[in-house]
Formats: structure tokens, sequence, C-alpha cells
């Protein structure tokens, strides 16, 4: 009986890892075992699959695991949960608080169902007549009257989130007024992080996947915040299919007057479905230079048309450096056959496009598309440099040259370029983080009591703030809207996109706490003054400080790579898997691929980190 219970069990988690994620007759029957240690294992494996009947298996489960058993079921849960997530566990270890720490999480899974989830969604989309309103209180803020400009920036502050995305296309208005009335708006409703939509809501649709869900999502869209945007089009993606066939609200929306709403649409149906239907192959020739571009890189790893799009994309001017992007992308098939990288001048880029359209032309039959990685398109090969005794912020290019450097840092232990051409760093002697344009002018400050060890820009536009012994969250007046300081010492901390937080402690014990601070799992190291980067797939990278060697570990704490870099002090991850190495002491800058070939280096003195861009 046991062994045939093991091969059902295989029989889900097989299934899983070959597509096959629909709730089947298997799963129902796992989820009824009498022996919770097999529940335990479907339901884990079938909630990562989207199926809504897991989550109450694992709820129930939270009042009959023992304490060391029930951690994984309860990270489980939080990471759907994210901000909605119960707080804290069982005060006790008795079943009476384990049945009461089992009804909270009922009483959440019960609280957000489809209706709910499309009704707060709702909440935060304008309807047409809004939207014509919310145009006209924007006209009004340039009116020659005091009192009209005043009361619609009264109208606009009211509505709240929703009118943010409105408001900063306002702030290009040529009206002065405007533009400036549009910003003191943007000012007061962000006051208020309270009334953000959090992500959770859109992992809660992906796996409830109530009716209706599409076309709430695609109505919100021009209505989303910069944080909230992408995981409303990841949600999409995984909606893309209904019933096997790709979603009628998608296909409808492939012909919106929207360029964005085509452009979604497209995405989350030429990754999200089977076969791409033709009516996305047609956005290839799009009016919209960004709708042509975006489904060009979604269809790019299973489409051959996609291709010369790309190609024919280098030769033209591009906003945010894309030429040598798209060239960096194509390089993936053609390996050492690719063409040169474009130069930033047109003769470059139009000479680089006929290369790659004279190498496609002798090689479109015999790539493999499936070598295409995801691409990366918000990172420009960059490298921003804290040369901390010197107190110099510079950037490098893609030539490994410096673009741009001030001074007057007080000992820089981490900085991070902001989207509005700002640069965030933390200052260890000057027990202080600021903000600061790119020729060193401070425009925010928070002073703190310790001393920094590295910061983190987040979606709220809030802060993580780490010292030796503390992490803190502080808003954009300086409030302090989270402090953890219970956790000994440690040298690095970053939070993750559901909310929780990995640090490193300093004796090299890396720990995963949840959004409060209450530490949900750790694993050890053994390796002495640890300093880590959080890598976007989820591992953590680790350099020796003063020592020899850079590892990377998964969440569960089994190391993936190990390199040797003598007199090593910080290492971050690059997107295309290589590491970016600082040695202090040596006063070099260098990237590293993973068999620990070092592929350039920069000399500066006293690099104590660099990070991507």
């Amino acid at each position: 009986m046991v062994m045939k219970k093991l091969l059902t069990l295989l029989v889900v988690l097989l299934s899983l890892l070959l597509g096959a994620n629909r709730p089947s007759a298997a799963d129902d029957k796992l989820f009824q075992d009498p022996n919770p240690d097999v529940r335990m294992k479907a339901a884990l494996a079938q909630v990562r699959a989207n199926n809504p009947a897991a989550v109450p298996v694992l709820i129930d489960l939270l009042g009959v695991l023992p304490a060391s058993k029930r951690g994984q079921v309860e990270e489980a849960l939080r990471e759907l949960a994210g901000d909605w997530a119960p707080s804290g566990g069982p005060a006790v270890e008795d079943e009476i608080a384990r049945k009461i720490h089992r009804d909270a999480w009922a009483a959440w899974w019960s609280n957000t169902d489809g209706p709910a989830l499309l009704a707060t969604v709702k909440k935060r989309t304008l309807s047409p007549g809004e939207l014509t309103k919310v145009k006209d209180a924007i006209r009004r803020l340039g009116d020659k009257s005091y009192a009209n400009r005043e009361k619609a920036m009264v109208e606009l502050v009211a509505r709240g989130r929703p009118v943010l995305p409105l408001l900063k296309e306002a702030l290009k208005n040529s009206d002065l007024e405007v533009s400036r009335r549009a910003q003191r708006c943007i000012v007061r409703i962000e006051e208020e992080p309270g009334h953000r939509l959090p992500a959770a809501a859109f992992r809660l649709l992906a796996l409830r996947k109530p009716p209706t869900a599409v076309e709430t999502l695609l109505a919100y869209l021009p209505f989303a915040e910069e944080d909230t945007f992408d995981e409303a089009k990841s949600t999409m993606t995984a909606l893309a299919l209904q019933d096997g066939k790709p979603d009628p609200a998608l296909l409808e929306a492939l012909g919106s007057g929207q360029p964005v709403i085509r452009t979604v649409a497209a995405e989350a149906l030429a990754k999200g479905s089977g076969k791409v239907p033709a009516e996305v192959r047609k956005l290839l020739n799009d009016a919209d230079m960004t709708v042509r571009l975006r489904v060009a890189l979604a269809l790019a790893p299973r489409d051959v048309e996609a291709i010369p799009v790309l190609i024919r994309f280098i030769g033209e001017e591009l906003p945010g450096e894309q030429s040598w992007q798209i060239h960096d992308i194509l390089s993936q098939l053609a390996g050492e056959k690719a063409p040169p990288a474009p130069e930033d001048n047109a003769e470059s880029r139009k000479k680089a496009s006929a290369a790659w359209a004279a190498w496609w032309k002798e090689n479109a039959g015999k790539v493999d598309l499936a070598r295409l990685a995801k691409p990366n398109l918000n990172y420009l090969g960059y490298a921003v440099l804290c040369r901390a005794e010197t107190g110099i912020i510079e950037e490098l290019g893609r030539d490994h040259k410096p673009r741009w450097s001030f001074g007057g840092v007080q000992y820089a232990t981490d900085a991070w370029v902001l989207p509005n051409k700002r640069v965030l760093v933390s200052e260890y002697n000057g027990r202080r983080v600021t903000e600061r344009d790119l020729k060193g002018k401070i425009l925010w400050e928070k002073r703190i009591t310790g001393m920094p060890y590295n910061i983190q820009p987040l979606p709220n536009k809030n802060v993580l703030i780490v010292t030796g012994n503390q992490i803190m969250e502080v808003d954009r007046s300086g409030s302090e809207v989270l402090m953890i300081n219970n956790i000994g010492a440690i040298t690095n901390a970053y939070k993750t996109k559901n909310g929780h937080i990995i640090a490193m402690s300093s004796n090299g014990v890396c720990l995963h706490l949840d959004a409060k601070g209450k530490q949900l799992k750790s694993f050890a190291t053994n390796r002495s003054n640890p300093w880590m980067d959080l890598l976007p797939n989820g591992r953590i990278l680790i350099a020796t400080n003063g020592g020899t060697k850079i590892a990377e570990y998964d969440a569960n704490g089994k190391m993936h790579l190990e390199l040797d870099v003598p007199q090593i002090t910080t290492a971050c991850g690059l997107p295309n898997g290589n590491v970016l190495a600082s040695c202090h002491n040596t006063g070099r800058v260098m990237e590293i691929d993973r068999r620990g070939k070092i592929l350039w280096e920069y000399k500066a003195p006293n690099p104590f980190r660099a990070r991507p861009r």
C-alpha cells in the first residue's frame, strides 16, 4: 500500500514536470490520503501548478503537522498571501493553538475568493466616465482661475492611486502650471502607501481563475503602477488558456486601440498558450514600434518570423540603448559567428543590421530558437562602482570606461541608480543614506544611528537600509515603516518580491525572514565574513570579504557554484549568469564567467562594491 501511494505521488510530480498541470483524480485521492506527509507533498506540488484545491489541504495541515514539518507549508502559503498573510504563528505548541492558527489561514482563503479579488482590482480601475472626468481635472490644473486649479487638485488627490499614471504623463505637459501641480498631486497620493494594490491579488487571481479575470486585468492595465504592471502581465500569461484554447478576451484585445493593451495581450498569448495564434503574429507588422518590438521579443524563442523583425530593429534608433541589447539576444543564436556589436551611431547600427540580415539568410534553417534566454531590456550593461575611502561613485559604460562620477561621499558601501537619473547611496562613515543627482548634489537624506552596509530601493518607493544589526524600511518622508533588530550581527539583507527578507549573518548563516522579521528558515554556509547579493531567480551569491571564494546557493542551501577569486570583497550577479566582482584591496572590478574566467577588468582605487545596471 505504501509503495502504491509513493508511485501515485511520483506520477503527480512527473506530470507537473511534463506540464500536465490540471487537477486529476489522482490529485484528489492524494489530497484525502490519511498520511499527512503524502497530503503535504501532493498539495505543495499542486499549489505550484496553480491548483486552488491544494490550498485548503495545506491550511488543514497547519492544524495537524508538528512545528518541525509545518514550516514548508507555512512558507508556501505566505508566498501566496504576501501582505495579506495572517500575522505570526501559534504562540504555543498545542492542539488548540495550531487550530487557531489554521482558522486564521482559513479566513484568509475565504476572504480572498474570486469575486473579492476582482472587486479589489476594479476599485483601482477607472470607468470611461471617470477617465473623462480625470482628464478634465488634469486640464483644469492649468486653469486661469486659482480656485479652479485648487479644486482640480483636490479632485485628483481624492481619486487616489488609479490616477497616478495619468498624472505622471501630465508631468510632460508644456504648461508648467499643469506639470507642477501634477507633481504635487503625485506626492500627496504616494503619501498613502496603504492604498497600494498588493501583489498577492495577482498571484491569487492566477490561482483562483475567476470568470472575467482577464477582462478585469486588461481594463486595469492603463491604471497600473510600475510594480503592479508586471504582476498583472504575469497573471494574464497564466490565464492565457481557457479550456485548452486561447482566452477570447485576449484575442479580442489584440485589436485594441491602445498599444499597451495590444502588447500585453500578445505577450500573454505568445508565452502562455500552446500554439501561437495567427492574430499574434500579425502584430509583428503593427504600426506602433513598441508593439512590434515587444511582440517580436515574446515570439523569438518559438517563431522564426520574429527574428527578421528584431534584426531590422538593430538598425533603428531605439530608446534605452536597445539596439545592442537585441544584438546580445541574437548572439545567443549565432554564438561565435555573431557580427560585431553596433556602436552608438546610426551608420554603425545600419551596418550591424545588414550583417545580421546576411547571417540570418545563411543560417535561418538551422538555428535552435530554444537557445534564446528571456531578454532583460531593463539591463543596460553598465556597472555602478562604490569607491569606499575615495568617496567616489562612478558608472562604467559597456566599454568599461567611466560615463560619469561624483565625489564627496563619506565611505560609499552601496549605490543604486534610480529611474529618474538619481543615485541612492549608503554612506558608512556618514551614518546616512542619501539620494543625489549625477553631479553629487544631495536631494534627499536619511540619517541613522548605525553604519549602513547595504541598501535597496523598493517598488513602493521606500528604501531598505541594513546596518550591522538592524534592518529598516523607510518611506520618502524618512519615517521608519519597518524595524528588525533582533537577529544578531548581519552583513547584508534584501527584500524579495513577496515581501520576505533574506539576510546574511556575519557567521555565515543565511536567514529567511517573513515580512515582519520572523525567521522562517535558515541554512549555514560555513563561510566567514560573507557578503551577499540576492539574484533574480531567488539564489544567493556570497563573497567572503577579504577571502578567496565566491559561492552561489539556492534557497535550501544547496551550493551550485564556487569560484576562486583572490582578495574578493563583494560580488553581484549579472543577467547572463556571470559575476561582477569587486576587490577592494587590489583595486579591481571584474566580470567573471561561471567557469572562473575573467572576461574584463577595470582598475580603480578602493572599489568596495560594483552593481550592474
